[in-house]
């Protein structure tokens, strides 16, 4: 990347060694910006990490700035302090409420503080909220939403499907929107994820509506919902409002960094600040209600029995399959109240709706395509209840090899087969390849509540990427390829490269909560220079090269205001639902801390 020689006033990206006043220019220099906010023009500065054997002859130690931690524990504690700073304002709310956003269905459940410190988290004090369907209730709904033609939002769950599929024939359904199984694209369009997204709704040559308004308007209805549950009681009580609230939404282990701030954003629209919202990941959510839920009986001291939760060094799996993902991680049991992630978080899109799929399909090979699609287009009430009907049996199927499972295929599917094929399924069927044919769904619901109380009950993750900034380093022919040579100068007019990656979290990394990495330290290339900018970066390879590599994405920006061309430092903490990142001059001991958009 080409640009001219930055002035005071433009961002710097670090550099690693000091600048020609200072020494030699011996190690990496960050790359720098196409474009800015503080202007167009390019400019680039040096890194270098902290290595221990450095650490002795560094200019920054102790005896000279005794603020800044030395040592690791005090390290430690710093980043543990910045952590608990960030989270303090949730721990202060008088209600946690955890939002279960699904693929195929979705629900919410809230727990009061007193209740929670009153009964030591009880799972079954939380309480879930129940919707009317056919044939009884349900803890959670389908997530399906309808729109007007307006895009203005009608009726969300039960209630939009069944407006839609029973109203198709005096409503003309053209102009409004219709959105079923669309959780999804934030998987599937991940690279292409912005706040202008758009998505198609579930019908063919369906209406399109910007995605981060039909999530929002998802959120925005469990909130509404629960706190109309408090203003409509008719007693004289004062409840709860939205600002005595600390929101979870769940979201899949395996999403990456935009779609969760995607998630995010589309809260906020719905009017949930991001300091009173938590994300919670969804196997961790599940791996702490299974904590109290027990698993086995002990004979106690006295030789009677009691009931055992699994004790501390119990390694176990935890299977989140849900209608779009299925999120596999391993545990282990570290303490009474506490756990920790002993292997990333693996999986991909194999969840239940691929099994409808698969009979879709199936349905369709069987009775051919334009036999389904009359039945779709004219008769979407008789089509909506087949499939629930199918939905519904998925659920509840046995592993039972002499059990059966029976759907009873609805009279208005047999007319329209018949008339346009001539024939009846009895005597089509022989003639075709299928002639043989606890309450699980709440954990994690009712597990993000806990977490939404106990954040600290997961004691280490590991790294889901490798996490890095865009760096520039001096040419060397031997390690670098020449069409990475930038077109600005290093000190001496050295001939640089351009974008490289300077890691500084390594894929598969153990990270403790709350511990920051070790640092690395900066220095700006020119000394007029009054900003710092970085480029983060995530790779799922665990050394790449280049932050152009075919594995790499940036995820955000950070510029930070410094006051002298000294050295600065930047350490991350990757341990959490978000990066944090905490940036430091060594002369002046300013802090300042990485709140930067990843979308």
């Amino acid at each position: 990347m080409g640009g001219k020689q930055s002035t005071s006033a433009e961002p710097s990206r670090p550099s690693t060694a000091p600048p020609a006043s200072r020494g030699s220019d011996k190690n990496l220099l960050p790359k720098t910006p196409t474009k800015t906010s503080h202007d167009d023009s390019k400019t680039t500065a040096t890194s270098r990490q902290r290595s221990e054997k450095t650490q002795a002859t560094d200019k920054t130690t102790s005896a000279e700035h005794p603020k800044r931690p030395s040592k690791k524990s005090e390290a430690k504690q710093d980043g543990a302090n910045i952590v608990k700073d960030i989270e303090s304002k949730k721990k202060f709310k008088l209600l946690v409420a955890a939002i279960d956003f699904g693929t195929t269905y979705s629900g919410y459940a809230f727990l009061t503080k007193d209740d929670f410190e009153a009964f030591q988290g009880d799972n079954s004090r939380i309480h879930c909220p129940t919707w009317q369907r056919d044939g009884g209730l349900s803890h959670k709904a389908p997530t399906s939403v309808l729109f007007r033609p307006n895009k203005t939002f009608h009726s969300f769950g039960f209630e939009a499907e069944k407006y839609y599929h029973e109203n198709s024939d005096n409503n003309d359904f053209k102009e409004w929107y219709f959105f079923k199984h669309f959780k999804m694209k934030l998987y599937t369009n991940k690279d292409e994820l912005t706040q202008d997204t758009i998505i198609e709704d579930s019908r063919e040559a369906g209406n399109r509506m910007k995605a981060v308004d039909v999530f929002a308007a998802v959120i925005k209805y469990f909130k509404d919902n629960l706190l109309k549950d408090f203003t409509d009681r008719n007693d004289d009580k004062c409840y709860f409002t939205n600002n005595d609230i600390h929101w979870v939404i769940t979201v899949p282990a395996i999403w990456d960094l935009k779609a969760k701030q995607f998630m995010k954003d589309a809260a906020e629209k719905a009017g949930i600040s991001g300091e009173q919202l938590t994300l919670a990941l969804e196997p961790e959510a599940a791996s702490l209600y299974c904590r109290k839920v027990p698993v086995s009986v002990e004979t106690t001291k006295d030789g009677g029995k009691a009931i055992a939760a699994m004790q501390n060094g119990s390694q176990y799996i935890v299977f989140d399959q849900g209608g779009g993902t299925t999120d596999i991680t391993v545990h282990e049991v570290t303490g009474p109240d506490t756990l920790r992630e002993i292997h990333q978080a693996c999986g991909g899109h194999y969840g239940g709706t691929t099994v409808n799929a698969e009979f879709f399909k199936f349905l369709t090979t069987l009775l051919s395509g334009p036999v389904i699609k009359e039945i779709r287009d004219k008769h979407p009430s008789e089509y909506f209840d087949f499939m629930t009907t199918f939905e519904h049996k998925k659920t509840s199927f046995s592993v039972d090899e002499k059990s059966m499972v029976t759907v009873r295929i609805p009279v208005v599917w047999k007319d329209v087969f018949e008339r346009l094929t001539g024939e009846t399924l009895e005597e089509t069927l022989p003639n075709t390849s299928y002639k043989v044919p606890k309450d699980p769904g709440l954990a994690v619901l009712k597990g993000a509540v806990l977490y939404g109380f106990e954040p600290q009950a997961i004691t280490e993750r590991v790294s889901q990427y490798t996490y890095g900034v865009a760096m520039q380093k001096p040419y060397d022919p031997d390690v670098y390829d020449k069409s990475k040579i930038s077109a600005i100068r290093g000190h001496g007019g050295k001939r640089m490269v351009d974008d490289v990656f300077d890691k500084h979290i390594e894929i598969g990394k153990v990270c403790k909560i709350g511990e920051f990495e070790q640092e690395h330290d900066y220095y700006p290339l020119v000394n007029e220079h009054k900003y710092a900018y970085f480029e983060f970066y995530a790779s799922e390879s665990k050394s790449p090269k280049y932050t152009t590599d075919a594995k790499c994405q940036m995820i955000g920006t950070f510029s930070v205001e410094i006051s002298k061309a000294g050295k600065i430092f930047l350490k991350l903490n990757a341990s959490g639902t978000e990066i944090i990142g905490i940036v430091c001059e060594e002369e002046t001991e300013k802090e300042s801390r990485a709140y930067f958009s990843l979308m």
